[in-house]
């Protein structure tokens, strides 16, 4: 019999991703009463949510970087004209398209928490309906457990990724998807229109705003649902960001909970 590797991610453990998602919640479930096989499970889904991370990751950055490009450019040199002025240069994004793979991904990388919910609780959650999956756990566990209060505090913005992606799959808006740049001459010179989405939402601003909380909610919703099932008398410890390891940059770490004294 031969062995056979297959090279799935072209990043290492120095990525926050990788050191997070898949090393980082492996050893936290280590830590739980949970039976192995459904640690295997989780494990396994979370080397999924983090190639779609990664994906989601590599379409954001390189689109946010242009359009954050441009406008460097169009402040320092002004906007650019032809014809005496009667004809505007308009700047071109180039990686427009990469909006619409992130936005795959991400809702791929929300439906792989909500299986982690399942694969945790043994309840049949499916795809990413974190409405409905904080009504049960206001249920469960009550409107002032921490995890109910992280997907409330989370819902608005998964909320409106999830719109963007469901318009990009099935348009009902009758508006193109997105915009590229736009300028339009205005009393005191030019106004400049950033590259939107068909909501009026700036591109590069939500793209950054979501790439950021995906890898936080992924980590944390994972985290705070393992919690339930820590051993006695272990706990949780955040690592500084300063302090982590730039090898392989986890976020937590772990302790002993202390009896009080007397």
């Amino acid at each position: 019999m031969s062995w056979k590797i297959q090279k799935r991610m072209d990043v290492g453990t120095s990525n926050p991703i990788v050191a997070r998602i898949i090393i980082g919640l492996s050893e936290v479930a280590d830590f739980t009463t949970l039976a192995k096989e459904t640690k295997n499970r989780l494990q396994e889904n979370c080397h999924e949510i983090a190639e779609f991370l990664i994906h989601a990751d590599k379409a954001a950055k390189p689109l946010i970087a242009e359009i954050n490009s441009i406008v460097d450019d169009l402040n320092v040199k002004g906007v650019q004209t032809q014809a005496d002025g009667r004809c505007i240069n308009l700047p071109h994004t180039s990686k427009i398209e990469n909006s619409r793979l992130f936005l795959k991904y991400a809702k791929q990388a929300l439906s792989g928490i909500a299986h982690n919910f399942q694969i945790i609780f043994n309840k049949p959650y499916q795809g990413p309906h974190f409405h409905k999956i904080k009504t049960e756990f206001n249920t469960i566990f009550g409107q002032e457990d921490i995890l109910t209060r992280l997907i409330t505090e989370d819902e608005p913005w998964i909320k409106q990724l999830i719109e963007l992606r469901n318009e990009d799959e099935h348009p009902n808006s009758g508006k193109p998807f997105f915009s590229d740049f736009d300028i339009n001459r205005a009393a005191n010179g030019y106004g400049i229109t950033l590259p939107l989405f068909f909501n009026g939402t700036a591109i590069n601003n939500i793209l950054e705003v979501f790439n950021y909380n995906l890898l936080t909610f992924s980590e944390e919703a994972t985290v705070l649902a393992l919690e339930k099932y820590f051993m006695p008398n272990i706990t949780l410890l955040e690592i500084p960001e300063k302090d982590r390891n730039p090898d392989i940059p986890k976020r937590y770490t772990f302790g002993l909970k202390t009896k009080p004294i007397g």
